[in-house]
């Protein structure tokens, strides 16, 4: 996959709704110089300290203990591994789509999603739009825990996705009075969004509903002034279809940095050696 450069738009965890949700939740980020944030935890006996994806690195020498990074971009990686941290996992890849008026979007989408996209919008369906609402027993979010369950995925927390500041829910219904066939969730974090949940029921898949739900929803953010989309991680192996889905609305590939550990006695030994 060819990467495009890091993104000049902040991503989720970069946006200050991110420390709003974490408080919501009664956690207590810390504020970093450049922007960024530190949430203290423990494991175990141990005091550990997490800094995800700051926009700049800080100096971690006066944050203390052990800390778990989610480096930025490569550039942070690099950074990073001259400071002597310890690489822990590989980056993502995320698919980047950028919001255009609507012919150029169209005009941006491969041949066969446009081609989904215009059945589903011969199919008749009822899409509609609102506010996820604070309830953590909506069908939804239950929906997602059995297909993180069946797909064998993680995601982020529900806690922190009704803590959120700013959702967006598209459902698409087989006709006025039905119930919902597929949804795609967004979480805003302007200017730019994240697409959360995508969940299809059988008869959805059939018609392409999610082309139309992520297509409307394109329309709907661009004209609310967002200017990307970030569609989640792609993996092109175990979920080609997924990756198929989301690249060919036109998105580029963006990779992320590694995750890393860091502390400072081991941090200066490392660099001795190297």
């Amino acid at each position: 996959m060819k990467d495009i450069a890091p993104p000049d738009l902040p991503r989720l965890r970069q946006h200050p709704h991110y420390a709003r949700a974490l408080r919501r939740m009664g956690l207590a980020p810390e504020a970093l110089p450049g922007g960024g944030l530190l949430l203290r935890r423990r494991l175990g006996p141990l005091p550990l300290a997490w800094l995800p994806e700051p926009p700049q690195l800080p100096d971690l020498r006066p944050l203390g203990g052990l800390l778990l990074i989610n480096a930025a971009d490569a550039q942070a990686d690099a950074e990073l591994r001259a400071r002597g941290a310890l690489p822990l996992l590989s980056p993502q890849h995320h698919a980047l789509l950028t919001l255009q008026p609507e012919a150029a979007q169209r005009g941006a989408l491969w041949p066969k999603w446009r081609n989904r996209l215009a059945g589903a919008e011969r199919a008749g369906l009822t899409i509609r739009h609102a506010p996820l609402p604070a309830d953590p027993r909506h069908w939804l979010l239950a929906a997602e825990a059995a297909q993180r369950r069946a797909r064998r995925y993680r995601g982020l927390p529900d806690a922190l996705v009704l803590a959120w500041p700013e959702t967006r829910l598209f459902t698409a219904h087989a006709g006025p009075s039905g119930p919902p066939i597929a949804a795609a969730l967004f979480l805003l974090h302007a200017p730019t969004a994240s697409y959360h949940i995508g969940w299809s029921a059988p008869e959805a898949r059939a018609c392409a509903a999610q082309n139309l739900l992520l297509w409307r929803a394109m329309r709907w953010l661009e004209r609310q002034g967002i200017a990307q989309i970030d569609l989640g991680t792609v993996e092109t192996t175990c979920t080609a279809g997924l990756a198929r889905f989301k690249l060919g609305t036109g998105a580029r590939i963006f990779r992320a940095g590694h995750a890393w550990l860091w502390q400072s006695g081991a941090a200066g030994l490392l660099q001795k050696r190297r």
